[in-house]
């Protein structure tokens, strides 16, 4: 039963898809928030997306407004429940939404500790959404004697993995000594670890400690996930102790989500058998993952929103000159060309002047004999 009903939410998503041809966006469709730019298929407000999967909020509340995406999951207990997470979105590119929830990107577990008494996990599920967890995310682990267990589907295959610390006084003299912060990157009390592409994913912290020893050094850990910027951090092992340093923490907390969006609905080979999802001057593509959904892009030389229907536009690469300075540059419907001006021809990269014929000087050259042309016509005049 609960399949069944599982089957009958995903087939109400595609029809609720079912229109991607290309769209005029109607006039009173705002296109940002904030400082924010919300692009067609996205949109803010009722018929200015492509469908309920990408609409933006904006909240004006907050100085500059700001915009929300809300991403919406079946989940069975005793019957289905329609949960709803809601990010802050902070950019929107071609294939990617970039958004932020520090509370849904977060686990902390405590123990011992009865001023935080919940033990809360990183539980995301993005099933039959436009959404994916992007590769680009990773998972920071930090915390001393603790088990962290991060359940993931790579390509509709479920899969599992496990990370384990282990602090003890002598690993805090060893390695600390009268050092108080640490980086992440000599991976004692801190571990990350990169994310493939998903679209769910469970983080759940466990105390460890009792492997090793009866007491715990510290008494909390924590795991978020967020976008691998290449940036280390630093941190305090004894702040485990008071996680509210953490939640307090922008290099913790403020870490951005990158999820990969799709048409879900949308085959290329289907669609343009019927009509093209695409705008002008773009063309539609099959994604070559498991998970299928396609995107439209602009064909080379070209710029634009493909999901609409006035499509892409030309570039005109001759505003910014790319030829050499000798040559001229001529713009024309997605390429364009670099020619030598009058009286120049072309020789690698430069113009060269085209060699003039003097009459007055030239030369008739016949055999071992040389006469000047001009003598020729003086003897023409004479007779």
């Amino acid at each position: 039963m609960h399949s069944l009903l599982l089957h009958i939410f995903f087939l109400l998503s595609l029809l609720s898809n079912a229109t991607t041809a290309p769209f005029h966006i109607p006039a009173d469709c705002p296109s940002r928030c904030g400082n924010v730019e919300i692009p067609y298929p996205f949109g803010i407000g009722p018929n200015c997306s492509m469908d309920w999967n990408f609409e933006i909020i904006c909240l004006n509340s907050s100085n500059p407004p700001k915009p929300y995406l809300e991403i919406g999951f079946l989940t069975y207990e005793v019957e289905p429940i329609h949960i709803t997470y809601q990010f802050e979105v902070v950019n929107i590119s071609e294939t990617q939404i970039y958004v932020k929830n520090s509370t849904l990107q977060l686990a902390m577990a405590c123990y011992g500790m009865e001023q935080y008494p919940n033990k809360t996990d990183i539980h995301m599920d993005f099933s039959y959404s436009p959404y994916t967890f992007s590769d680009s995310n990773q998972i920071t682990i930090v915390g001393c004697d603790d088990l962290a267990t991060v359940e993931s589907n790579k390509s509709y295959t479920n899969s599992s993995v496990a990370f384990m610390s282990h602090c003890t006084p002598s690993n805090i003299e060893t390695y600390y000594g009268s050092i108080s912060t640490r980086s992440c990157t000599d991976t004692y009390g801190c571990f990350r670890a990169l994310i493939s592409k998903c679209d769910y994913l469970k983080v759940e912290l466990m105390d460890a400690h009792s492997i090793w020893s009866e007491n715990k050094l510290y008494q909390c850990s924590l795991a978020f996930v967020g976008m691998m910027d290449g940036l280390d951090f630093t941190y305090r092992l004894s702040n485990s102790n008071a996680p509210e340093t953490f939640q307090n923490s922008k290099v913790f907390m403020d870490k951005r989500l990158v999820l990969d969006w799709r048409i879900i609905d949308s085959n290329c080979t289907t669609q343009k058998s019927l009509d093209s999802s695409c705008g002008n001057n773009s063309f539609c593509i099959d994604l070559d993952d498991s998970f299928g959904g396609s995107h439209c892009k602009c064909y080379e030389g070209y710029k634009g929103n493909p999901y609409l229907y006035s499509g892409c536009q030309d570039i005109n690469e001759c505003d910014n000159n790319p030829c050499f300075p000798s040559k001229t540059c001529i713009n024309a419907p997605g390429f364009y060309d670099c020619s030598c001006p009058n009286g120049y021809y072309a020789n690698g990269t430069s113009c060269i002047l085209v060699p003039r014929v003097s009459h007055s000087h030239s030369k008739l050259t016949t055999g071992n004999f040389v006469i000047e042309l001009s003598h020729i016509k003086q003897l023409e005049h004479n007779f």
